[in-house]
């Protein structure tokens, strides 16, 4: 019988395969009335970043465009550095030229690269089934740590730097 050794592929040899061995990646530019949607699709790495960057800057800079700019991030399943920086680009973009940008609807993955790095403080985003009067990224609050820690433990006094928390 003969054995068969599998390993891992490099990065180089993922860039060897062709795009749609590796899975469908698209970036859609539809112009509405009231906005421009950017609907993103499979991974958003350096390898299909340029896309993104395209479909961004016609919808951030060229003239005519609607003043509010959503990009649907609902169908990305990956999203690395190259695309969150043609994000935060796009953000400037469009605040140089009078249009407001809105990241709609990211997954696990995306969300909490938004969240990491902060970025979900610096854009409008909309997360699917978030209350509307609740955390807008699904980060705890002060608030609702102190209830959950208080719940448990409701004798407990703790000082935070200047800040003395109590649950008496």
């Amino acid at each position: 019988m003969a054995r068969v050794e599998v390993r891992p592929r490099t990065r180089r040899q993922e860039r060897d395969v062709p795009l749609t061995a590796r899975g469908p990646h698209s970036v859609t530019l539809a112009t509405r009335a009231d906005r421009s949607v950017i609907t993103l699709t499979g991974d958003m790495d350096l390898d299909h970043v340029e896309p993104l960057r395209t479909a961004l800057h016609e919808a951030c800079a060229a003239p005519g465009t609607p003043a509010r700019v959503v990009v649907d991030l609902s169908r990305l399943d990956f999203c690395d550095s190259a695309g969150l920086d043609a994000l935060l680009h796009a953000r400037s973009l469009c605040g140089a030229n009078g249009r407001t940008p809105t990241l709609a609807d990211p997954g696990p993955q995306v969300h909490r690269l938004l969240c990491i790095t902060g970025a979900d403080r610096v854009f409008d985003l909309t997360v699917a089934g978030a209350a509307p009067d609740g955390p807008r990224h699904g980060v705890l609050t002060v608030a609702a740590v102190a209830a959950a820690v208080c719940a448990a433990q409701p004798d407990l006094s703790v000082t935070e730097g200047a800040t003395p928390y109590s649950c008496r």
